[in-house]
């Protein structure tokens, strides 16, 4: 796409309550045009989200979140491109340094947004879950993600 420039902001808390963690985020991102930019207007995506993390024992915590991101309308599209995705995480941790988990992911895409060739080509927008699936898209307005891992942390001694 070729931005002259791409600003982000973006401005997040938590709460912890007991072993209840709860969190809002916000951020805007805007795409600005350059020269050999195929788009010709600024694109902004502004995108909320909420969290929530339980901790039942020790070992096994249930995670999840909620994010919604809305397009402008830009670039020759009125209908501008919106996600929705929910997620759930399951951890159990094995140890202090090694955590095994679940996690299921659902988005959804709706409205349009610009295709390879830029602003001469407006394409419906296709549901994508993260970065998990080597940012292949969905070929519809839906993704469903089911994924199992296991997470193993590191500590370096400075002196």
């Amino acid at each position: 796409m070729s931005p002259r420039s791409i600003q982000h902001v973006a401005i997040a808390g938590n709460y912890a309550i007991g072993d209840l963690t709860l969190g809002l985020n916000y951020s805007n991102v805007r795409c600005a045009p350059g020269k050999q930019s195929v788009f010709h207007d600024t694109a902004m995506f502004n995108t909320y989200s909420a969290l929530a993390v339980y901790r039942f024992t020790p070992a096994f915590s249930l995670a999840g979140g909620y994010s919604y991101t809305l397009a402008s309308r830009a670039n020759g599209i009125d209908s501008a491109a919106r996600y929705s995705q929910a997620s759930l995480k399951e951890g159990y941790s094995l140890s202090k340094r090694t955590t095994l988990y679940a996690l299921e992911a659902y988005t959804h895409a709706g409205g349009k947004t610009l295709g390879a060739k830029g602003a001469v080509q407006v394409i419906d927008t296709a549901a994508l879950v993260g970065d998990s699936q080597n940012s292949t898209p969905s070929s519809t307005d839906n993704q469903l993600v089911f994924m199992l891992g296991l997470t193993v942390t590191f500590q370096a001694d400075f002196i």
